[in-house]
């Protein structure tokens, strides 16, 4: 391994900013996103799949995006690369990284900047490796377009970033092919494909979610000493608050296409604002409590996310809250400053509403 593995405890983290998980004052995030909007379709039966999104992730610092499935968490992240889905298409907001507007950039000059100084860890492995080249042959590729090197030092680049990701026997791993290595090993040379030209900005997509408890303790573990070492930030999506509170500096909790609650991890930990973030740690099971057929049964957020194309008035989650009342069903809530570096869209808890509203 990299390094000594830090807390996994996110109440007891302490990275080098103020309280609220904010970044230092005075200091620009790396990566700040104003307002971003992705539909699929185009004109009258365009459906919207992400709606006026704002993040925010400092330097050195893992931002977790978590949220139920559907939610619109990869969309965003791809779209963050210039990898919108098939189908979709940005219609609107900024992506601003080390103080450029990416969605200005053409085909070309995102390439330059995805993969050299953005980076991303896809859902599966098996899926982003192409299978009928070598390890070395599809790492190496990528290293000496971005960098122009020479067979030698490429070969010698991949080979040190797989003995850095925990690949043992790396000489030998460069001429085998995606098919002969286990699941966490695809992902660990997934990992080290990301840090080949030393990316201020790593997108982490379910890098766990194929694998077993085990591997996925080791790749987050590796995740979170890259960090450390790299000096890189993370962008990690999630629908697992576990996972959020191993990793995470601060929090973005993402509902159907929105972002519904955001601040620092400890902070949104302690005194969850929004019902469906209190949902969400209400369902993640806890290791000290018991969980036994007709005994305390693990609770579950009743429902389900709504279709995108066919989204109910007012607050997204008002079907499935219990906290819901006719206000919501009518209005729209937005972001509102609740505390320090928190910041919560719900009408119960104070915030106002969008001038759009119905």
């Amino acid at each position: 391994m990299l390094s000594t593995p830090a807390s996994n405890d996110p109440l007891s983290r302490d990275p080098s900013r103020d309280p609220s998980g904010d970044p230092a004052p005075g200091a620009a995030p790396l990566l700040e996103v104003r307002g971003l909007s992705v539909s699929f379709g185009k004109g009258a039966s365009a459906v919207p799949a992400v709606m006026g999104v704002d993040l925010a992730v400092g330097r050195q610092e893992t931002l977790c995006l978590v949220g139920e499935s559907g939610s619109g968490k990869s969309v965003t992240s791809l779209s963050l690369m210039g990898l919108p889905p098939a189908g979709a298409q940005v219609t609107g907001g900024q992506v601003v990284f080390e103080g450029e507007d990416l969605t200005r950039k053409s085909a070309k000059a995102m390439g330059r900047v995805r993969g050299k100084r953005m980076a991303m860890v896809f859902q599966n492995p098996a899926h982003s490796l192409n299978p009928i080249l070598t390890i070395g042959k599809q790492l190496g590729e990528i290293y000496a377009w971005h960098s122009g090197a020479g067979r030698l030092e490429t070969r010698e680049r991949v080979g040190y970033l797989l003995r850095q990701v925990g690949i043992t026997d790396a000489t030998s791993r460069l001429n085998q092919f995606p098919h002969e290595l286990s699941g966490g090993m695809k992902q660990r040379v997934c990992i080290a494909r990301a840090l080949l030209c030393d990316p201020a900005l790593i997108l982490a997509d379910e890098p766990t979610t194929n694998l077993d408890v085990t591997i996925q303790a080791q790749i987050l573990d590796l995740l979170d000493e890259i960090k450390e070492r790299f000096h890189t930030s993370i962008l990690l999506v999630t629908h697992d608050m576990g996972v959020v509170a191993r990793m995470a500096d601060r929090i973005s909790v993402m509902y159907s296409g929105r972002i519904c609650e955001s601040g620092a991890a400890r902070t949104v930990f302690r005194d969850p604002q929004h019902p469906y973030t209190r949902a969400l740690l209400d369902s993640t099971p806890r290791i000290d409590q018991r969980y036994e057929q007709g005994a305390q049964s693990l609770p579950a957020i009743g429902g389900k996310p709504p279709n995108p194309a066919e989204r109910p008035s007012g607050c997204q989650f008002n079907p499935r809250c219990g906290e819901a009342q006719e206000d919501c069903r009518r209005h729209l809530p937005k972001m509102t400053a609740s505390g320090p570096g928190h910041a919560v869209s719900c009408l119960r808890r104070g915030s106002l509403i969008e001038e759009d509203a119905a």
